[in-house]
């Protein structure tokens, strides 16, 4: 426990892991004593979005099927790449 995290982390174990993420369990302690459990998603490429804006003061979209939600999104453009692909480009162009 810390003042930042009332939860004391009793364990935690890796449940998942593929080129983009990596899935982890923790059993934990609330701030009450009772045990509990979080599973964490944590992303291994960095990403932006970014929302464009024309001179009409206009916004555009992009759209993709989420094949997670079973559904076609609206969405504003996001992409990533993985740090180190980006650390190369910078040394290479300085």
């Amino acid at each position: 426990m810390s003042a930042n995290n009332p939860r004391k982390t009793l364990h935690t174990e890796e449940k998942y892991d593929n080129p983009w993420i990596t899935v982890t369990k923790s059993d934990v302690l609330t701030p009450g004593g009772s045990p509990g459990e979080y599973r964490v998603v944590h992303f291994k490429n960095l990403a932006i979005g970014v929302v464009p804006i024309d001179d009409n003061g206009m916004t555009w979209l992009i759209g993709q099927y989420r094949y997670p939600l079973e559904r076609y999104t609206r969405e504003i453009p996001e992409g990533g790449e993985r740090s180190a692909m980006t650390y190369r480009i910078v040394q290479s162009e300085s």
